[in-house]
């Protein structure tokens, strides 16, 4: 692994004349995380055969995953003085990414102002824009959550005769949209912002 990621640096790095810029002079050093290890339990593909082992990472990175809503937790917790902001907290985001943990943070921050009782301006939290092609599906897992029912990734034959047909229509509106060579009413438009009182009000 080590060599390969050398290789592929001495590669990449090169003056116009095509002369490498790095030489196995300057290499100091290196560090291979301990949690990425050879994976024993599959076999290594024929084309990576020759070069390395399959390695398998015990520690990946954490993508929030369908139905792990119920898992994450707020920016506030029980504890008064102690706030979260990673991504891995319930956001309108939704989504183990920046923007995710960008929001969490703000959701910390009014959070702390809330408890503090200061009179600073709450951080703005917007609610996420979400496809209109996809409403059908998300009225489908709106409406089994109701039931109690667990998330799944079979739709109903409702849910997909309507879910086929509002993506024709958007389709269609697609169609018309780039033959008339206008622009699509709404998208352009900001989404309204909250500023988060009801979060600072549960702090209470």
């Amino acid at each position: 692994m080590v060599a390969e990621v050398w290789a592929q640096l001495k590669k990449s790095l090169v003056q116009a004349s095509g002369e490498c810029l790095l030489t196995n002079a300057m290499r100091v050093g290196y560090y291979v995380d301990s949690d990425i290890e050879p994976d024993t339990h599959r076999p290594t593909p024929p084309p990576l055969k020759s070069r390395f082992a399959t390695m398998h990472n015990t520690e990946p990175l954490l993508v929030n995953t369908a139905n792990s809503w119920g898992l994450r937790p707020e920016s506030f917790c029980g504890i008064e003085n102690l706030f979260l902001a990673s991504d891995y907290v319930r956001t309108n985001t939704d989504l183990a990414t920046m923007e995710g943990a960008n929001e969490a943070a703000r959701r910390a921050v009014n959070g702390i102002i809330a408890a503090s009782g200061s009179s600073a301006p709450l951080c703005k939290i917007w609610p996420l824009h979400e496809p209109d092609v996809l409403a059908v599906l998300r009225w489908e897992d709106r409406r089994r959550f109701a039931k109690g029912l667990p998330w799944t990734d079979k739709v109903s034959w409702l849910g997909q005769v309507l879910h086929e047909a509002n993506h024709f229509y958007h389709k269609i509106r697609g169609f018309r949209w780039a033959l008339g060579g206008g622009h699509r009413q709404g998208h352009a438009r900001a989404q309204p912002h909250q500023h988060g009182r009801a979060h600072a009000y549960r702090l209470k």
